[in-house]
C-alpha cells in the first residue's frame, strides 16, 4: 500500500486500526498463533499506531512493544530491517536509531551504519540507567535461545569441509540448466538471431548499469571469445554526456549493437531504474536504424521505456550462469523456453508469456 521504497525514504501505511488488523496485520496474527519464532520489523510509518510521523515502526515502542508484544502476544525474536536505509538515516543519527530501536523492543539491530557507535550508545544508556540490565539480558536470552533451537551450540553450520559439499560440478550444471530454461525473448528478428559471427565486421558491445561498476561482467568476457570483431564500452551511473556521445559516435559506424544492461529492480516496476540520460542514450541508439539487441540481466521492466524494441532478452539474473545462457541464446545453441513470471504494465506481455519462433 505504498509506492515509496524504504531504502530511499519513509513510507506511510494508512488505514484505521480495524482495517490494518483485518488486512496488513492478519498474516502476522496467524503466524504468531502458530508459534512463529522470529519477526523482522520494516521501516514504515503507521499513523494508526504511531502518531510521530518521522518515526519508523522499527523504532516505535508503540508498535513493537505495545502492539506486537503486548497486544498480539508475540514473545519471539525481533529484528529490525537494515538500519542503514534512508527511512531511518533521514531522520536519526546512527546512535539515535540504535538506541530507539533497542528501547522500542528489538532484540537484534541489523546493519547500522556504524556497529561500534551503536554498541557504544547502548552501553552508555545501560550505564546511565536508561536501559536496565534485565532488558538487555532479555534480548541476549532470546538470541541464545534461537541459537540453541538451531543447534548452533552443538554443531557449527559452516565448517572447513563445506566447500566440498557446495560449488561442486553438479551444482554448476544445475545452475546452468535453470538459467537456460529461464530465458525469455521478446520480438526476435529470426534473421538476426542466431547471430552469424562472420556476417558483421563492425559491431559494438555496450555494458550499461545504474551502479558505479558492474561487479561481474562475465558476458563481455565470453562474448569476446565468440565474436572477435567488435568495440566495447562500459557506461555506469557516473558516466557523463561526453561518455554517451563518444559511444554514439562509435555506434554510428557499426552494423550491429548489443546492449548488455545491468539495472537492479529495487526501486519500482515502472522502468525508472534507468536515468533520463540512459533512456535518451538507448533511444538514440535505436534511432540509428541498426541491428540492436537489448539484454536485461536483472530488470524485465526496462521494456516499458522501449515498448516497440526488437530483440529484447531477459534472464532475470546477472549470475554467470545467466550471462552464459544469454550468449548461448544469441549463438543459437539454446532456445528461449522461459515464461514471463510477471506482467509488464501497459504492454501486452502478461504473466506466462513465452516467445514462439515462427520457423
Amino acid at each position: 500500500n505504498t509506492r515509496i521504497d524504504s531504502h530511499n525514504d519513509l513510507p506511510v501505511i494508512g488505514g484505521t486500526k480495524n482495517y490494518l488488523y483485518e488486512n496488513e496485520l492478519k498474516p502476522f496474527i496467524e503466524l504468531i498463533e502458530n508459534n512463529i519464532h522470529s519477526i523482522m520489523i520494516g521501516h514504515l510509518n503507521v499513523p494508526a499506531f504511531e502518531p510521530n510521523t518521522d518515526l519508523p515502526s522499527s523504532l516505535s515502542y508503540n508498535i513493537i512493544t505495545k502492539l506486537l508484544k503486548e497486544k498480539l502476544g508475540f514473545n519471539g525474536l525481533i529484528i529490525t530491517d537494515a538500519l542503514d536505509m534512508k527511512a531511518v538515516t533521514k531522520f536519526y543519527s546512527n546512535s539515535e536509531a540504535c538506541l530507539k530501536a533497542f528501547k522500542a523492543g528489538n532484540d537484534i539491530l541489523l546493519m547500522p551504519p556504524s556497529i561500534r557507535d551503536g554498541i557504544t550508545a547502548i552501553y552508555e544508556a545501560v550505564k546511565k540507567g536508561e536501559i536496565t540490565e534485565s532488558r538487555l539480558n532479555e534480548s541476549v536470552r532470546k538470541i541464545l535461545s534461537a541459537k540453541r533451537w538451531l543447534k548452533l551450540d552443538k554443531e557449527k553450520f559452516a565448517n572447513k569441509n563445506l566447500p566440498r559439499r557446495i560449488r561442486i560440478e553438479e551444482h554448476y550444471k544445475l545452475s546452468y540448466s535453470i538459467a537456460e530454461e529461464s530465458i525469455v525473448a521478446f520480438n526476435i528478428d529470426e534473421k538476426l538471431i542466431p547471430l552469424d559471427s562472420t556476417k558483421y565486421t563492425k559491431t559494438l558491445l555496450v555494458d550499461i548499469t545504474n551502479r558505479k561498476t558492474i561487479s561481474d561482467p562475465h558476458f563481455s568476457e565470453i562474448y569476446s571469445k565468440n565474436f572477435s570483431r567488435y568495440s566495447s564500452v562500459t557506461l555506469t551511473n557516473e558516466s557523463n554526456n561526453n561518455d554517451y556521445q563518444f559511444t554514439l559516435d562509435i555506434a554510428k559506424d557499426c552494423e550491429m549493437i548489443v546492449i548488455a544492461s545491468y539495472f537492479y529492480t529495487r526501486n519500482d516496476i515502472n522502468g525508472k531504474s534507468l536515468s533520463d540520460a540512459q533512456i535518451k542514450f538507448i533511444e538514440k541508439l535505436l534511432s540509428f536504424n541498426k541491428k540492436v539487441i537489448l539484454i536485461s540481466f536483472e530488470n524485465p521492466y526496462i521494456l516499458l521505456n522501449f515498448p516497440n524494441i526488437k530483440n529484447y532478452i531477459c534472464t532475470f539474473s546477472n549470475s554467470k550462469a545467466s550471462q552464459r545462457a544469454a550468449l548461448n541464446f544469441l549463438n543459437g545453441s539454446i532456445e528461449s523456453k522461459g515464461k514471463l513470471p510477471v506482467t509488464i504494465p501497459y504492454t501486452d506481455y502478461r504473466i506466462g508469456y513465452s516467445w514462439k519462433p515462427n520457423s
